[in-house]
């Protein structure tokens, strides 16, 4: 379980980066790539990248209700490519 928290805590980190992926995740906590997503399924009941989308999606839903921000400066902070994907993300 230790494993996985590191990767949580990384996600949650690092979910501005558009480029976070889960290769990246797996080496950060010395496990192969097929390993990994099975501990991480196991622990969590969804994949990776199931979680990294849905993590991105409630940060933005919670900036954008914060009615604070500009949705270019949403996108920025939750990684999506640009606002169609983050809006097209957001309908799912």
């Amino acid at each position: 379980m230790m494993l996985i928290l590191v990767a949580l805590r990384d996600i949650h980190y690092k979910i501005s980066d558009a480029n976070l992926r889960v290769q990246d995740l797996a080496d950060k906590v010395s496990m192969d790539h097929s390993s990994f997503q099975h501990q991480f399924f196991r622990e969590v009941a969804m994949s990776p990248e199931q979680y990294i989308a849905r993590t991105r999606k409630l940060r933005a839903q919670a900036l954008i209700d914060g009615g604070e921000l500009s949705l270019e400066t949403v996108v920025e902070q939750t990684g999506f490519e640009n606002v169609d994907a983050m809006l097209r993300a957001m309908e799912d």
